[in-house]
């Protein structure tokens, strides 16, 4: 009777090991789309594929860009409608950006495109973006795989005040992570 104990003391002790060096926090998961239409309509959902929170990491990617000119900008009091398609694609993608026409201030838009290990393969700002809608090509020379767009707004005193993520894929259906 007293080996079981021991034996349960061993196997969660064999259990429980230290991670030697693997540093997951950098990694995102890719997996998840959101399938649109040439028009930007929505065809299906696979897993989580967007959001609108960033972590310390993934805000570090804009860091470079911080130094970007905002005079002369201002924050909406209403947040914007943004669409990112189509999805998946082969060479380019549209990002949409509408700016309710009661606005008279501007924006400026940056974005970042990441591999599932937060490595940086694009990397964009535009500035003095207004009020209505403003459509952006986002033409891309990287090869088939899924990866991560990274969107902010930003306006004086107000340093990326908007933040989306979406992922993306490049290529035909269907491509595995």
């Amino acid at each position: 009777m007293r080996f079981i104990p021991l034996l349960l003391i061993g196997i969660l002790f064999l259990g429980c090991k230290k991670d030697s060096g693997s540093n997951n926090i950098d990694k995102i998961d890719v997996t998840g789309q959101c399938y649109k239409d040439f028009a930007g309509n929505n065809l299906t959902n696979t897993g989580v594929c967007s959001g609108t929170f960033f972590n310390v990491n993934e805000l570090a990617l804009f860091k470079d860009m911080d130094t970007v000119n905002l005079n002369n900008t201002a924050k909406p009091d209403f947040d914007p409608l943004i669409n990112i398609y189509p999805n998946p694609s082969r060479s380019f993608f549209n990002l949409t950006v509408f700016l309710n026409e009661s606005f008279t201030g501007k924006v400026v838009l940056k974005y970042v495109i990441v591999d599932n290990q937060l490595n940086i393969l694009q990397k964009k700002y535009v500035k003095n973006i207004t009020k209505g809608s403003w459509a952006f090509n986002i033409s891309q020379d990287l090869p088939n795989g899924k990866y991560r767009l990274y969107m902010t707004l930003s306006a004086e005193n107000f340093n990326n005040f908007y933040t989306l993520w979406r992922n993306i894929q490049i290529g035909d259906l269907p491509i595995t992570p």
